[in-house]
């Protein structure tokens, strides 16, 4: 479930609940790059979710996090690994109502500023990339006038800034 947004930042509304800092770890297998892979994450950060202004259905995020995962593959839980490092500022920072016909559909623009590594098992640093990611999509904040949606489209999503390496290739070559 995702949380929508509204233009609002500049009207400084309280929080709907208190600033919540978080922490926590996860495991999960998954499918990345041609390759079934497993994941140890763990991650903390803090977040708070506003009234968008005019609203009483949507809802804005800001959340601040940090997170580092070690990949190896599923197959070989203790063989080669690479492990991702990340920190950064989402910002849910507008959301429209597409139709009045429809109260509970609103497209939200989300802004995501900041910095991912990969590294090698010895350290080494395989992929960078610094910079924003600006997307927009459509969301149902489904009528119940209380934080929390479900997406229905992405609608854009453009990146800016540097990246250097890419990540299918250094995780292939590191883990097979």
């Amino acid at each position: 479930m995702l949380v929508g947004a509204a233009p609002g930042i500049a009207h400084a509304a309280p929080p709907v609940d208190p600033v919540d800092h978080y922490v926590g770890t996860d495991s999960f297998d998954t499918t990345d790059c041609g390759l079934n892979l497993h994941s140890e994450v763990s991650y903390s950060g803090m977040s708070f979710i506003k009234p968008a202004p005019g609203s009483q259905e949507a809802f804005l995020v800001h959340d601040r996090y940090r997170f580092t995962e070690e990949i190896t593959l599923a197959s070989d839980p203790d063989g080669p690994s690479v492990t991702t490092r990340g920190s950064g500022t989402f910002v849910e920072t507008t959301a429209t109502l597409l139709d009045p016909a429809r109260p509970t559909i609103y497209q939200f623009t989300t802004v995501d500023a900041g910095t991912f590594r990969l590294h090698a098992a010895d350290g080494g640093q395989l992929v960078t990339s610094n910079g924003v990611y600006k997307a927009t999509n459509i969301q149902d904040t489904l009528g119940d006038k209380a934080p929390g949606s479900q997406l229905i489209e992405e609608v854009t999503g453009d990146f800016h800034g540097n990246e250097s390496g890419e990540f299918c290739d250094a995780v292939t070559a590191e883990l097979t």
